[in-house]
């Protein structure tokens, strides 16, 4: 047992590609509050941080947050250390996504997470695992597939939570096609997001603007909704702010922001182009006149769900997004 404000969690190196994971918070939290503590659960595994007091977690981060937050003193921890002549980091990696995976209790990670976090480690030129083969030429890593079922069966674990053969071929596929970004992301309570959004200036309304929060889990089914009031009242100032509850990475964050963007403008067009007909006016140029005067008082953003995005992310309805 260690003092729990000296737990420091690591999240470079974690599997997960969640910073505040507020979806297993939730979860967890509600369990330990039913059913109390359960010391057979496997401690957190941490590493003492040199010239100081603290530990650097390594797993069982959330519970340790939960923890902490309803006022626990201590937190059972298995402290380890680093062995000369072995990389940290991917000592640190291969613990991370082995305790993910499969300690008790553990996340529930998905394909595309676990995908995610192999190929963010192979783009910064980091070995999965001790010993993987080197390229006696370059000097390089050598990612091929043998080091990846390797990975897969022996280091990680993942055959133990993907019994049938579909997923190993599909996260070997989307590790070979790569990703954008391994940029982690925030999932958070709708309530929290809502307070930032109204404590924003771009959220507020001391601007005019009538600002939505919107959830962007489905485009096809919610974006066209909110397409009438544009039309309805072109004049008045609209500024819509896009979150998520469902994404698990920041490509995925991405590319709902793009669906959602260019829905609205799908269904706008098929509005306008109607509308036109009416006067036998259908050329291109005066489809676009008449969207850029229905979007010409809209604003949309996308939540700032990336670690790496400092503010709201203007989304500019006539231009693709990603």
């Amino acid at each position: 047992m260690i003092p729990i404000e000296t737990w420091e969690s690591d999240y470079e190196c974690d599997a997960n590609t969640k910073i505040d994971d507020h979806t297993n918070y939730e979860r967890l939290e509600s369990n330990l509050k039913t059913t109390g503590f359960d010391h057979s659960f496997e401690p957190g595994h941490a590493v003492p941080i040199p010239g100081t007091d603290n530990v650097s977690g390594k797993s069982a981060r959330t519970r340790h947050a939960i923890l902490s937050n309803n006022g626990y003193k201590y937190y059972p921890t298995r402290l380890m250390t680093p062995v000369e002549g072995y990389d940290e980091r991917v000592s640190s990696f291969s613990e991370a996504m082995s305790a993910d995976l499969q300690h008790k209790p553990h996340r529930d990670l998905t394909m595309k997470q676990i995908a995610t976090q192999m190929w963010a480690q192979k783009d910064k030129g980091i070995p999965w695992y001790h010993g993987q083969p080197v390229n006696p030429v370059t000097g390089e890593i050598i990612y091929g597939d043998d080091e990846f079922d390797h990975a897969y069966d022996v280091e990680f674990g993942i055959n133990q939570v993907f019994v049938d053969k579909t997923p190993r071929g599909t996260i070997r596929n989307m590790i070979k096609r790569g990703f954008s970004t391994a940029v982690k992301i925030n999932d958070k309570d709708e309530k929290v997001i809502k307070q930032e959004v109204k404590d924003h200036a771009l959220g507020n309304g001391n601007d005019k603007y009538k600002v939505s929060l919107i959830c962007m889990d489905d485009a096809g089914a919610n974006a066209p909704a909110k397409l009438w009031s544009l039309f309805m009242n072109p004049k008045n100032k609209v500024r819509h702010i896009l979150f998520t509850k469902k994404a698990e990475t920041a490509d995925e964050v991405k590319s709902m922001r793009e669906t959602w963007r260019k829905t609205l403008y799908k269904y706008a067009k098929i509005v306008v182009e109607f509308s036109l007909q009416s006067f036998g006016e259908v050329g291109t140029m005066a489809v676009e006149q008449r969207l850029q005067e229905v979007f010409a008082n809209f604003e949309l953003y996308g939540y700032n769900h990336l670690e790496d995005e400092k503010d709201y992310v203007k989304i500019d309805m006539f231009r693709e997004y990603v």
